[in-house]
């Protein structure tokens, strides 16, 4: 079972990201960042590793390789 916690920032600021921390199983999984430009994951344990996509291409993966419900 997948938790999802989200930290907003308390006050609206262009370009500040949006924070997902994902959990599975008690275990973090990573976090995932969302700001205007694009959205990023970064891996559990991770202090150097950002993946990093813009919202076109997150776009062209959900039509890609979603599943249409």
């Amino acid at each position: 079972m997948h938790k999802i916690l989200m930290k907003q920032p308390k006050e609206v600021i262009l370009g500040k990201d949006v924070q997902f921390i994902i959990q599975r199983g008690g275990k973090k999984l990573g976090e995932l960042h969302l700001s205007q430009g694009n959205l990023e994951w970064i891996p559990s344990g991770s202090k150097t590793k950002t993946y990093r996509l813009r919202w076109v291409q997150v776009a062209k993966i959900f039509v890609e390789q979603g599943r249409l419900v």
